[in-house]
């Protein structure tokens, strides 16, 4: 039975759309449609015959059969491609480019082939495949003629650099094709290197010579057929890298130490490596990995000695670098650390580094607000500085002796520990026992009823707080982030006003016994909202009709806990239904439901309601079965519905007869009974009830803005533009255009704008326009047509100018054609054409081409320009096949509304709208009043609505008009409205009490009142109160300086003053539901703020301060009296101090912060404002150098000397000078950095310090270093002569020291300076006298210092610098070098010394100020000639032994010959006065011999008894 050509329409676009189910893919697409019996007034004829029904119809291109297969459509697709493919064939023949070829292809195969294919591809039949398979199979060889195929060369591994020696394998992939039906050839740049029929290549053991790019194509194997080329993938090769370490510190480590060994890969920017270190030649277990960490860190023991690589692996590809260099670790345990204690005379022996130990002082738990005092003591050593940890953090938090510090909150319960540092080694102690602190602290709890999440203005919230563990609680209240509190009871009730009440809320509590206070509560956020308005809305989108269910349902988007009151026009308020579900059910409308209807939402006791709803509107109408008259599109079909033999016939293809439907059973869907849909898909096309086509085009640009992702992607790797462009056409250009003659035509401006998009976006990525076929073959010029006004509307009546320009050809070489659709309009030699005075019936499409003047060529056809001219088919009357007519308007016309509407009063205000009914949003508008059309109440640029506060003279009729901004042109001009604007006029209001009527001639005034008065202080309470005399159900708004936004609603505004911020003006007003809704605005009441601030100073007002000095902070209030003084530090709301004065000495850097002050006081004003901060910056104890104004090793003897002590740091100092030779009490002190030995002498020579001092009691700097005055000119009488002689000597040595002269020495001491006992004598119990000799036996490091011999009439010899070298702490390395300085032009020779002698390795290194001058294997160096040069500070050092403490050397100038020559004459006439003088001498001795032996016996006696 052939089935009913209505059934086969109603399918597409019935009235009624009516869809089974789809079956799952590769299923037929079944529709299930009932067939009804259909009422026809007349038969129906095709070709002059009455038919009932046909075996298949072609519709959109698609060929539908009875039976819903797809072999007739199927076989007409295989042989329409075959068809064309002729003239693919023929194309080639000719041999035109790939391009032309390619263009072809898709324009005329492709596009058949794919034409709606997803609505019939996967219902199609085995044999169906087939015939198409074949017809791929003929195309797949066009595609190799064409160049469609380029194969894709990829790498692996796949990286930026890729190391010698490495497996690279490149893989050529054709895509589409299998891998056994090409040969593949490789190329490297131009020469070919490999060929296989396997699609991958593999190059071992790659070199750097082999960096370049490559290249791949394919060959057919059974044919002549080849690929394009492939993309180049170019090769880097680089060298393997190596790795280097590196270990700090160096040299030998005791047990304890930290030793840190750093691994980096040389050469390398790349970070993603991970590193491997090794001990003793083990590289295949490591001892240590990290995957990106180049440094590996641990405390050293003895087990950790030995030899040590590391080695770098890339995370990427597993490459590694080569092993590192060697690196030796050893650790010490048993070596000797000494150090004298003079004390008790005791050496202590250390065989690891010692051990800190941690007490505390207090008691436990702790509370917040008490004070704990940690102490950390090392009993070995002195001069430790300590460090405090918290924690796992590594920062110290403290660095003296002891921590005391105040427990503020729980993030100071952890665990604690310490360690000690100092200059000498031992450097550092291991670190302290761990002591935990518990810090034992009440949470408060705060809980809120209701429990709803969000407030509203109005509603009132009790927050209730709450403490389980101890008694005597007070509470206090806090909001946001405000350190004042805002209540003190233990709940805290608030009534929701405004937006200000929206933030944090916490408490916690405060007693007088421990614990003093609790810790913070949980924080709970009030949001607040305004008053809610519900939205109403009805299950029925129409009428309803009478006897059918109508359901109403009350939006609400907000928390739960509401009920819902329901009200209509004709019942009293008080009357409304209640309902605890937000819907509210009619059972049976009957035609007295019907009306206005309006929903409210409650909640809470007593109850707290919203806005009501807006009103919603129910009709009621009877039943009826007639059905409307659909349009399908412009161009296309038009169906209508054949009703009482009323036949209207409509153009284009075919005549469609609609009648009732009368159906047998009902029809199921899913398993429920429907009626109809709202839209069904159809041959790909998605069609709607209403036959708009919004639905169709969103699911089009859907879908192809999926596919432009990989576009994307393609673009992304470097594709050609031509594979770009023919994937385009493929995937997203067969989308855009599926059935587009159908839809096209009525898509409206959005849905257009939005394929332009798609397009304009592929243009992007793509890089250039998609080519176009017909310009790409011909390579003809495309004319660009434009319009002016160029405008999505024109107005009939407007003048219009087409311009067709050919880009890169003059003008009047060219005649052009102008054409609207089809039909030619007009041609001229210029190439403008202008339309005066546009109809509506001139909308279309218009193109235009050119043709050069003397010659037969023409261009190619321009694009298209859609003339859009408003005006809208309203009615279609006497619609035929031939003639339509149509109702149209040209420009539109403006609307004016008025809003409130009805009589106005003197103050409310009253707003215009304009509107004109156009989607272009380019206009501007202008109010006119009385009639008057050419002056303008008020304009505006681009607002609809004119709003202002009516008084009387505003009393008359309005209306208004548009202008469009682009072209000036008007609308007509608007209705007219009418304001009334009454001060006379009578306003009732019944007060039922007491029966009156109050007459009102204008809005009601507010009054504001204020307590107490200005001036005001901060921290007091004002209270400011609202009144209005007339009406009632007043709500009142507060208003704070030129803000437009209320500050509170209630009728009383109370609020704490806290800053100037409040010193402003205060206003309010009133408004409620009815009118009138609003009074005048009250008395403006400005309230003056009476600021007290407090005024901090600092004594002294140094900047920076330093650790040890004290400074006095002062706050002063200058107004009032009887303050108390709070004193506060950087962040904290806790004062650290309460009196006028804070005076405190400063720490370290934990008293570098910023202080302020503030007072309070029992009457008002209760406080003052915050002081001025005031930063403190804290260094450490600086530490001056001393330099002197002589640059050279020694200063003449008369000549001046200048010393200068500087110091980078602020004024208010004063300086001290000393010399090894006095005590320190005896420092001489000076104004200015400078000390000036007017003329030097013998005496003046020696070690000089400087310090400096401020303040009183008197702050002193560090003593500078030591620095050396040397003198020449005059030798002294007596030297100071060392044995051994030179200046550096090991512990446990012996030393002797005496005075010898050109005379007699005696009277001469030897005397000392060191740190430790500053200047003393061989007496005093360093050292034993044997005759004139003094000795040391054993030498320690606290008999480094300067000795020099003194007289007693207080002459002095050079001084000399004796240094003991400790080897536990500095090596067993000391340099041997002269006592006294070098004359210039003598030999000088240094040894390198080492405490065990029979050492086999006597290499060393010399320096001369930290240059390396010499390696000598022998230990000794020699400069064989000295000169001043020369001079300057020496030392050496051993590979293993270490390196010995530095020395100076001075030179002293060489005798000049004449002073020789004088020296010389003067010793020869001595020597003959001797001769002469020698005979009488000897006469004298033999007759005074008795007489002194007698005197020498009685002196010998006398220095005896002495």
């Amino acid at each position: 039975m052939a089935a009913s050509p209505y059934l086969l329409v109603s399918i597409v676009l019935g009235v009624k759309c009516y869809r089974a189910r789809a079956q799952t893919e590769g299923a037929k697409c079944q529709y299930a449609v009932t067939e009804e019996k259909l009422q026809r007034g007349s038969p129906l004829y095709i070709n002059g015959a009455e038919v009932d029904g046909v075996s298949s119809v072609r519709f959109l291109r698609v060929h539908l059969t009875y039976d819903l297969t797809w072999l007739l459509h199927t076989n007409k697709v295989v042989r329409s491609a075959r068809q064309h493919l002729v003239f693919l064939q023929r194309l080639r023949k000719f041999d035109l480019p790939p391009d032309i070829l390619t263009n072809f292809y898709r324009c005329t195969i492709e596009s058949i082939l794919t034409a709606c294919i997803t609505v019939w591809y996967s219902s199609c039949t085995v044999y169906d495949c087939k015939a198409l398979e074949r017809v791929t199979e003929i195309i797949d060889v066009c595609l190799i003629v064409t160049g469609r195929y380029v194969p894709v060369l990829t790498v692996k591994p796949n990286g930026p650099q890729i190391f010698s020696g490495e497996t690279v394998i490149l893989t050529c992939s054709i895509p589409g094709q299998r891998v056994d039906g090409w040969t593949y050839y490789w190329y490297r740049y131009n020469t070919q290197l490999h060929h296989s029929d396997q699609n991958y290549y593999t190059i071992t053991d790659i070199k750097v010579s082999q960096s370049s790019d490559y290249y791949c194509y394919g060959s057919v194997k059974h044919g002549r057929e080849s690929s394009g080329w492939s993309n180049a993938v170019t090769l880097t090769v680089t060298e393997r890298p190596k790795a280097s370490l590196t270990m700090v510190p160096t040299g030998q480590m005791f047990s304890g130490e930290t030793v840190t060994l750093r691994c980096d890969i040389q050469g390398h920017t790349d970070t993603g490596w991970s590193y491997s270190w090794y001990k003793d030649g083990d590289s295949n277990r490591p001892v240590h990995s990290s995957d990106d960490k180049t440094d590996y860190s641990f405390s050293a023991v003895e087990s950790d000695s030995g030899t040590y690589t590391c080695r770098g692996e890339r995370r990427r590809d597993s490459q590694r670098s080569e092993i590192s260099n060697t690196v030796t670790l050893t650790v010490s345990v048993a070596g000797l650390l000494q150090e004298e204690i003079h004390r008790y005379n005791m050496v202590y022996l250390c065989c690891s580094l010692p051990r800190a130990t941690l007490t505390v002082e207090s008691e436990s738990p702790l509370f917040t607000g008490e004070s704990v005092t940690l102490k950390c003591e090392i009993q070995s050593y002195s001069d430790w500085r300590y460090q405090w940890y918290k924690g796992s953090s590594g920062t110290a938090v403290s660095q003296s002796q002891k921590h005391t510090f105040t427990t503020r909150s729980a993030a100071d319960q952890d665990q604690y520990w310490c360690r000690g540092e100092r200059d000498n080694r031992p450097t550092s102690s291991q670190n302290s026992n761990r002591v935990s602190l518990s810090v034992d602290l009440p949470r408060a709890t705060l809980t809120v009823e209701p429990g709803w999440n969000s407030v509203f203005t109005g509603e009132s919230v009790t927050l209730k707080c709450e403490i389980q563990s101890y008694s005597n609680w007070r509470y206090q209240w806090y909001k946001g982030s405000s350190g004042t509190a805002v209540n003190q009871s233990q709940t805290h009730t608030i009534t929701i006003r405004s937006a200000a009440d929206q933030d944090q809320y916490w408490c916690r509590g405060e007693r007088d016994n421990r614990p003093t206070s609790s810790q913070d509560s949980n924080r709970v956020s009030l949001s607040v909202a305004e008053r809610p308005k519900p939205k109403l809305t009805s299950s029925h989108k129409g009428a309803a009709l009478i006897g059918n269910p109508v359901v109403l349902n009350c939006k609400l988007d907000q928390s739960a806990g509401w009920k819902f009151y329901w009200s209509k026009h004709t019942q009293n308020p008080e009357n409304e239904t209640e309902t605890e579900t937000p819907s509210y059910t009619i059972s049976s409308v009957s035609v007295s439901d019907r009306g206005q209807y309006w929903c409210r939402a409650g909640r809470g006791d007593p109850v707290y309601y919203t806005h009501y709803s807006d009103a919603l509107r129910i009709n009621t109408t009877a039943r009826h079965t007639s059905n409307n008259i659909f349009k399908f599109t412009n161009n296309t079909t038009i169906l209508g519905l054949i009703s009482d033999g009323d036949e209207t016939a409509y153009r284009d293809e075919m005549i469609v007869d609609y009648r009732k439907l009368q159906r047998d059973s009902p029809l199921y869907i899913n398993g429920a009974e429907v009626d109809g849909v709202s839209s069904v898909k159809f041959l790909g096309v998605h069609l709607t009830d209403d036959l708009i086509w919004s639905l169709n085009t969103n699911n089009i640009v859907r879908s192809a803005r999926q596919h432009l992702f990989f576009l994307q992607r393609l673009r992304k790797f470097d594709l050609p533009p031509d594979i770009l462009t023919n994937f385009y056409k493929c995937t997203i250009e067969s989308i855009l255009t599926a059935c587009i003659t159908v839809w096209y035509g009525s898509c409206t401006v959005y849905t257009c704008k939005a394929l332009e998009r798609v397009v304009r976006t592929a243009e992007t990525i793509i890089g250039n326009k998609p080519p176009d076929f017909y310009r790409t073959s011909t390579r003809w010029y495309v004319p660009v047509l434009t319009v002016q006004p160029n405008g999505p509307q024109i107005f009939s009546g407007e003048t219009v100018t087409l311009t067709c320009s050919i880009p890169g050809q003059r003008v009047d070489d060219w005649t052009y054609y102008w054409y609207r659709y089809n039909t030619q309009l007009h041609h001229s030699d210029q190439n403008y054409y202008t339309i005066t005075d546009i109809k509506v019936s001139q909308s279309s499409d218009y193109y235009c081409y050119g043709s050069v003047k003397h010659g037969r060529e023409s261009s190619g056809w321009s694009n298209a320009v859609t003339l859009t001219v408003t005006g809208t088919c309203l009615i279609c009357h006497s619609c035929n096949i031939n003639t339509v007519s149509y109702d149209y308007w040209k420009r539109p016309k403006a609307s004016l509304t008025m809003v409130p509407t009805g009589q106005m009063f003197s103050g409310e205000t009253v707003t215009l709208r304009c509107d004109i009914g156009h989607t272009d949003t380019g206009w501007s508008y202008s109010w006119y009043k009385d009639g008057e059309s050419t002056r303008p109440v008020h304009s505006s640029g681009d607002k609809t609505d004119s709003s202002f506060s009516a008084v009387e003279s505003d009393s008359g009729t309005y209306t208004c008009r548009g202008e469009r901004r682009r072209d000036s042109q008007r609308s007509e001009i608007s209705n007219t409205v009418t304001l009334t604007v009454s001060v006379a006029g009578l306003l009732q209001e019944e007060i039922h009490r007491y029966n009156m009527v109050y007459l009102c001639c204008s809005l009601p005034r507010a009054t504001l009142t204020v307590e107490p008065e200005s001036p005001l202080f901060t921290g007091e309470s004002v209270t400011l109160k609202c009144e209005i005399q007339s009406y009632s159900d007043w709500r009142y708004q507060w208003y704070k300086g030129s803000s437009g936004t209320a500050v509170s609603q209630s009728q009383s505004y109370t609020f704490t003053i806290r800053s100037a911020a409040d010193q402003d003006q205060y206003w309010c007003r009133g408004e409620r539901d009815n009118r009138p809704r609003s009074s005048q605005n009250s008395n403006r009441v400005s309230l003056s703020v009476d600021l007290l601030r407090a005024t901090l100073t600092v004594e002294p007002g140094w900047n920076p301060l330093f650790t040890g000095e004290s400074v006095t902070l002062k706050c002063e209030i200058q107004s009032y009296s009887d303050w108390r003084y709070q004193w506060y530090k950087g962040s904290s709301r806790t004062a650290v101090s309460q009196s006028q004065t804070y005076t405190f000495t400063i720490r370290p850097a934990a008293d570098q912060d910023q202080y302020w002050c503030r007072g309070e006081r029992d009457n008002s004003p209760t406080s003052s404002q915050n002081s001025n901060r005031v930063s403190l910056s804290v260094a450490e104890r600086p530490k001056p150098e001393l330099t002197s104004s002589h640059k050279g090793a020694a200063a003449l003897i008369g000549n001046p000397v200048v010393l200068y002590c500087k110091l980078d740091q602020p004024a208010g100092w004063r300086f001290y000078w000393s010399k090894h030779t006095q005590s320190p009490e005896n420092e001489a002190e000076t104004e200015t950095p400078s000390y000036t030995i007017s003329s030097v002498s013998v005496s003046d020579g020696g070690q000089y310090w400087c310090r400096a001092g401020r303040g009183d009691p008197v702050y002193y700097t560090h003593y500078s270093d030591a620095l050396w005055i040397n003198t020449t000119g005059v030798s002294p009488p007596v030297s100071l002569m060392v044995s051994p002689s030179r200046t550096q000597h090991f512990t446990s040595d012996s030393l002797s020291l005496s005075c010898e002269g050109q005379s007699n020495s005696t009277g001469w001491r030897v005397r000392r300076y060191t740190h430790s006992e500053k200047v003393s004598d061989c007496s005093s119990g360093w050292g034993s006298v044997t005759g004139s000799t003094y000795n040391i036996s054993s030498l320690s490091t606290s008999h480094t210092g300067v000795y020099w011999c003194e007289s007693e009439s207080g002459e002095s010899s050079n001084p000399v610098n004796i240094t003991v070298h400790s080897e536990s702490t500095c090596g067993s390395v000391i340099l041997e070098s002269p006592v006294h300085p070098v004359p210039e032009g003598d030999p000088l020779t240094l040894h390198c010394l080492y405490h065990h002698t029979n050492s086999s390795n006597l290499t060393a290194e010399f320096y001369k100020d930290g240059s390396l001058l010499q390696t000598q294997t022998t230990g000794e160096m020699t400069i064989r000639t000295v000169s001043k040069s020369d001079e300057g500070l020496y030392h050496c050092k051993h590979p293993e032994r270490g390196e010995s403490p530095e020395s100076w050397i001075s030179v002293t100038a060489a005798e000049s010959t004449v002073g020789l020559l004088i020296k010389m004459a003067v010793g020869a006439s001595v020597a003959v006065l001797f001769i002469i003088l020698l005979p009488l001498l000897c006469c004298c001795k033999a007759k005074k011999g008795n007489q002194q032996n007698v005197n020498q016996t009685s002196d010998q006696n006398q220095r005896e008894s002495g």
